[in-house]
């Protein structure tokens, strides 16, 4: 979602696992975010908020196989911490796949929160709608 950048124009990255835009790192953090959550094949789950299918939560709403632990994010991401609230974990009303969705909603924020995301999603519609080749002037004038 994220990407790397205008490819060609990013500097030479000598450490591994080093993506510019998000490390290694982010990417296992993120995997960490959405354990547990498998496709729902019969799109029969459906989001209360957005009224469009969603995963399914692997064990069933209260025996989720979501990892409940602590995710650290990189520097590329302001070190950030998704983990659930400490408050929906207290309320014994709120369920496991409910603890889960919470994270994945966290997750959701910190990816569009930089701003490398929007540049990424208006070169991949410029490049299927208009042209495939983008020059650092073109993404300097529109894309930004």
């Amino acid at each position: 979602t994220i990407g790397r950048g205008l490819e060609g124009t990013l500097p030479s990255l000598n450490e591994p696992g080093d993506y510019f835009n998000y490390k290694e790192q982010d990417v296992q953090a993120a995997a960490r975010v959405l354990t547990g959550f498998e496709l729902d094949i019969t799109f029969s789950t459906i989001d209360e908020e957005t009224g469009l299918p969603r995963g399914v939560a692997r064990g069933g709403v209260e025996a989720t196989q979501h990892d409940a632990g602590i995710k650290q994010f990189s520097e590329r991401f302001g070190n950030a911490v998704i983990q659930s609230s400490s408050v929906l974990q207290q309320d014994p009303l709120v369920s496991e796949e409910e603890l889960a969705l919470d994270e994945i909603r966290q997750l959701i924020d910190l990816i569009f929160s930089k701003e490398e995301t929007s540049r990424h999603i208006c070169r991949k519609v410029y490049r299927f709608f208009v042209y495939h080749r983008i020059t650092e002037s073109l993404h300097d004038s529109v894309i930004r």
